[in-house]
């Protein structure tokens, strides 16, 4: 993927994007992120002690956190 320097750049690589797809793109300080229209393949993350953590892996989301629980109003 070619390098997206700001958001606008970024939404406008995707929509050139056909298929099924997750992308993580980091750019210096920033991170963006997106999944594909119908999110076949979808992305999880947390925060947890100024860490940001994306995955595609739920499970290997809530191992990074200090709660173990994801609580009835977070979903």
């Amino acid at each position: 993927m070619e390098c997206a320097g700001n958001p606008t750049e970024f939404k406008l690589l995707l929509e050139k994007l056909n298929g099924f797809f997750s992308v993580v793109h980091q750019h210096g300080d920033r991170i963006l992120a997106a999944v594909d229209i119908i999110r076949s393949i979808p992305l999880f993350y947390t925060i947890n002690n100024n860490h940001i953590f994306i995955s595609d892996d739920a499970r290997w989301i809530l191992e990074q956190r200090d709660r173990k629980k994801i609580g009835r109003a977070h979903v």
